[in-house]
């Protein structure tokens, strides 16, 4: 998961510095602006989206007797050390290249990347200190994870079919003029105004920016100070009456086994923290094809479509984690067809916002409503198909997966080789089964736009075939061979 961070973070980097380095200054600091807000915000609030326990709390140096202020700087020097931090560094040597030209520019970039540095890691520490302390509830997570999906991944195609030249470039100006003297942008300009000639307004900007920066380095010393002082606070637990979810579920397995779905994916960090991959991937494409001269309007059609396959795809090992929770499945009796039925809805429900939500975002940036039905349909049966793959290799084919209340990314050992093989066999069928569909709305772009129109109802009807088989042979797989698969969850 690092790897997909750090080969999209790569390509964002690369393009980035490409556009900075062709464009006036103006436009190359309100690009800096606009992106240096985004990797900010993303450091400050992304702690609250999970509640992943910190490697090394500040409580937990109490017995060493260790200086608040030491305690407090050392730590925040090993956040130096991580994959995000690293990734960031990058984007500061690519705002300080981007200014080589002007000297002036050049050395205020360099002051204001200390500075940036200095609000990313503190306030991620702040912030992971405060989420950790429980003040964020796990169905609040899970909610902004979906969010986050429902959001984003529209807006990547959205931002894709934008004309840079005329009025995308008005976009990038008032965006940034937005951002400008908040706290997540106000560093990234400074360089730009020192290229203007005003000197005294890039300092103004470096000042204020460090003002902030002082201001989380006193709360990230007074976590610290305060945790070796006092007890960790009681879990507060809430009492709730009635059965939440459960009780709107319908009075059958399957509608059971949807409502413990729906409350693992708001609730289990495992199932909602690789959804936040997703918008990477379109950010990715979008980004390779801009460098390689590709026509935005290639970009608009293949993100959202790619999104809502791994959406589905996303079910392919869901078995694995359940752990033990398996177990009940087994003991009561229930059939594979309801266990596979009933774990499809969430996704779908996430999949058919997405789909739904892009494809008419899609459409009205792009002008073009005669794109609308068969982009849908498009992404309707990526979606579909993934989730008819995956409910099929999740019973046929499971793998060591994260453990049930370990972190998401403390992924076993295997004790086999073979688990990415299954994984690229899985998600190589996906596609193959969508390349009838691919391949006919291809040819009403290329070809006659008449084509589309088949090209949807193609994509809606092997779509809700690959579902139905797959869920089905899924079914009687794990009717089958449902000791086997639960010992496997035991080893796993």
């Amino acid at each position: 998961m690092a790897a997909v961070f750090a080969v999209a973070a790569v390509v964002g980097i690369v393009a980035l510095g490409g556009v900075a380095a062709a464009t006036t200054s103006e436009l190359r600091s309100a690009a800096f602006v606009v992106v240096g807000s985004a990797v900010v915000a993303a450091f400050w609030l992304l702690p609250f989206a999970f509640r992943v326990d910190e490697a090394m709390p500040p409580r937990a140096f109490a017995p060493f007797e260790i200086a608040p202020l030491r305690l407090a700087a050392g730590l925040a020097l090993t956040r130096v050390a991580s994959v995000p931090v690293v990734l960031l560094l990058l984007l500061l040597i690519v705002q300080a290249g981007a200014w080589h030209g002007d000297p002036a520019a050049l050395w205020t970039a360099v002051a204001a990347d200390v500075v940036i540095l200095a609000l990313c890691v503190l306030g991620s520490q702040v912030a992971s200190a405060v989420a950790g302390h429980g003040i964020v509830a796990r169905n609040v997570a899970g909610l902004l994870a979906l969010a986050v999906i429902a959001i984003l991944a529209p807006l990547v195609a959205v931002l894709a079919t934008l004309p840079w030249s005329g009025s995308g470039v008005t976009v990038l100006r008032r965006t940034a003029a937005v951002l400008d003297w908040t706290p997540l942008g106000v560093a990234w300009g400074a360089p730009g105004a020192a290229a203007a000639g005003d000197g005294g307004l890039a300092a103004a900007r470096i000042l204020v920016a460090l003002a902030i920066a002082v201001v989380l380095g006193a709360l990230w010393y007074w976590i610290v100070r305060r945790a070796g002082r006092t007890m960790p606070r009681a879990e507060h637990v809430r009492s709730t009456a009635g059965l939440g979810v459960f009780e709107a579920a319908p009075p059958f397995p399957a509608g059971v086994i949807a409502a413990r779905s729906i409350v693992y994916w708001m609730r289990d960090a495992r199932y909602a923290v690789p959804l936040l991959i997703l918008p990477v991937v379109p950010v990715v494409i979008a980004a390779s094809f801009a460098i390689a001269g590709i026509p935005s309007g290639v970009a608009a059609w293949l993100c959202l479509p790619l999104v809502t396959l791994l959406i589905g795809w996303s079910v392919h090992n869901d078995i694995a984690a359940d752990g033990t929770a398996f177990w009940l499945h087994v003991v009561t009796g229930v059939g594979g067809r309801a266990d596979r039925w009933g774990r499809i809805v969430t996704p779908l429900i996430v999949g058919a916002v997405v789909a739904v939500g892009g494809g008419y975002l899609t459409a009205w940036i792009a002008g073009d409503w005669g794109m609308l039905l068969p982009l849908i349909a498009l992404a309707a049966c990526t979606l579909l198909v993934g989730l008819g793959v995956g409910s099929a290799a999740s019973a046929i084919a499971p793998y060591p997966t994260v453990l049930p209340g370990n972190g998401p990314f403390a992924q076993p050992q295997a004790l086999r080789g073979g688990e990415p093989a299954k994984q690229a066999l899985s998600l190589l069928i996906a596609l193959l089964l969508c390349a009838p569909t691919i391949a006919l709305v291809i040819a009403g772009l290329v070809v006659d736009p008449a084509l589309l129109a088949p090209a949807a109802w193609v994509g809606l009807g092997s779509g809700v075939v690959v579902l139905v088989l797959g869920a089905e042979l899924g079914g009687l797989v794990v009717s089958r061979r449902a000791p086997e698969i639960l010992a496997f969850t035991q080893q796993n």
